[in-house]
C-alpha cells in the first residue's frame, strides 16, 4: 500500500449467486424442510399428464432414465394411446413437484394425443399401471392436473375415475387432483370430485398487483398472499389451496390449479419421508391440521387449509402447549419435541 504505483487495495470479497427463494415456496414454507434435510428422498410421484423431457436441467440434467444416478430424477416414461409430443405442461407439473421434494423421483405417464386430450380410460389405464409399479418404486402420490369441463356441485362417487383413484388410495398412495380453472363457487370438476381423490385449489403466493389478468379468463380487482385467484374451482369438499399463479418451473411459466396440485403431490413425498411409519390418512391429516394457514374464499365464504410444510412437519406441542411453569430459577423440567 505504501509503494506509489498503488492507486487502491480492496478485500477479496466471496461473492454469491444473487438468487432467492421463489415466492411459492416461500408462502408454503418448503425452505425449512429442504433446510432440515426432508426433501422426500426415497419417494416417488407419478406425474400423469402430457409428458416431461427428462433432458432438462430441472430434471437432474438426464443423460438416460436415472442417469447420471447422482442428480437425475426421471426414473421411467411410458405413453399410453397416441401420446402428444409437447411436454410443456408435463415439465412444468413434474419440475413443480420436484421444486417442492428436490430428492424424490419422478415417473411420468403421457395420456395425452396431438389435440391435447385424453379420455376417462387413459387416466383408469394410467393408474393401474402406477400400481403395478408401486411396490417397486415406492409411489407415494400420484398427480393429475387435467380433468373435464363439467363441475359437480357435490361428491361424484359415481364417477368413472373413483374406482381406481380407491385402489390407489388403498395402496396407500394418494392422488392428487387440480379442483379446475372454471371459477365455479360451489363445484368442482372429475376426477377432483371423486372422494378419495385429494382435490387442490389455487392462491396467489404474493401481490400481483391490480386488475391482474390470470389469463385463465377472468382479473382479480386486487390480489394478496392467501388469496383464492378468480379462476380456482371451489367447493365445500375442497381439500386444500396451494400456489397456482405465475408459476416457473422447468424454464416454463403457467397458472392454474393444475400448477397448485403438484406442490401438494410434491409436499405428500416430502412427509412420506419424514414419517415412513405413517399411513396415507395420517399424511394426508398432516396436510389439513387446525395449524396450517386457513384461508376464506371471499366469492363463496367457505374456509380452507392452505398448504404449509413447515405446520405439517412441527409436532402438535411445539407452540409450548405442554410448557412447565418454573417457580423460581433453581428449578428444572423435561419436556421434549420431536417429529
Amino acid at each position: 500500500m505504501a509503494r506509489a504505483g498503488v492507486k487502491a487495495v480492496h478485500i477479496n470479497e466471496k461473492m454469491y449467486l444473487n438468487d432467492v427463494t421463489p415466492n411459492n415456496l416461500s408462502l408454503i414454507q418448503q425452505p425449512i424442510a429442504a433446510n432440515a434435510s426432508l426433501q422426500g428422498s426415497g419417494g416417488t410421484v407419478v406425474v400423469i399428464d402430457n409428458g416431461i423431457d427428462f433432458t432438462k436441467e430441472d430434471f437432474g440434467s438426464c443423460t438416460s432414465l436415472g442417469n447420471p444416478s447422482a442428480t437425475c430424477r426421471v426414473i421411467a416414461v411410458y405413453s399410453i394411446d397416441n401420446a402428444n409430443v409437447d411436454h410443456s405442461h408435463g415439465n412444468n407439473v413434474a419440475a413443480t413437484v420436484l421444486g417442492v421434494a428436490p430428492a424424490s423421483k419422478i415417473i411420468s405417464i403421457n395420456i395425452f394425443d396431438t389435440a391435447r386430450a385424453t379420455s376417462t380410460s387413459n387416466i383408469i389405464g394410467a393408474i393401474n399401471l402406477s400400481l403395478v409399479l408401486s411396490s417397486s418404486h415406492n409411489i407415494v402420490a400420484i398427480n393429475l392436473s387435467l380433468g373435464s369441463s363439467v363441475t359437480f356441485s357435490s361428491p361424484c362417487g359415481d364417477d368413472g375415475t373413483a374406482s381406481a383413484i380407491t385402489s390407489a388410495k388403498t395402496a396407500g398412495i394418494s392422488v392428487v387432483v387440480a379442483a379446475g380453472n372454471g371459477g365455479d363457487r360451489f363445484g368442482l370438476i372429475s376426477p377432483a370430485c371423486v372422494p378419495d381423490a385429494f382435490s387442490v385449489g389455487a392462491v396467489y403466493d404474493r401481490n400481483m398487483g391490480v386488475n391482474f389478468n390470470t389469463g385463465a379468463g377472468c382479473t382479480d380487482a386486487t390480489t394478496a398472499p392467501d388469496q383464492v385467484v378468480c379462476f380456482s374451482n371451489s367447493a365445500s369438499f375442497l381439500k386444500l389451496l396451494a400456489p397456482g399463479v405465475n408459476i416457473t418451473s422447468a424454464g416454463i411459466m403457467m397458472s392454474g390449479t393444475s400448477q397448485a396440485a403438484p406442490h401438494v403431490a410434491g409436499a405428500i413425498a416430502v412427509l412420506h419421508a419424514a414419517f415412513p411409519s405413517e399411513s396415507l390418512s395420517q399424511i394426508q391429516n398432516r396436510l389439513i391440521n387446525p395449524r396450517v394457514p386457513r384461508v376464506t374464499d371471499a366469492r363463496n365464504s367457505l374456509s380452507f387449509p392452505r398448504l404449509d410444510l413447515f405446520q405439517a412437519i412441527t409436532p402438535a406441542n411445539n407452540n409450548f402447549a405442554a410448557a412447565i411453569a418454573l417457580s423460581n430459577a433453581n428449578n428444572s423440567g423435561n419436556i421434549s419435541s420431536s417429529y
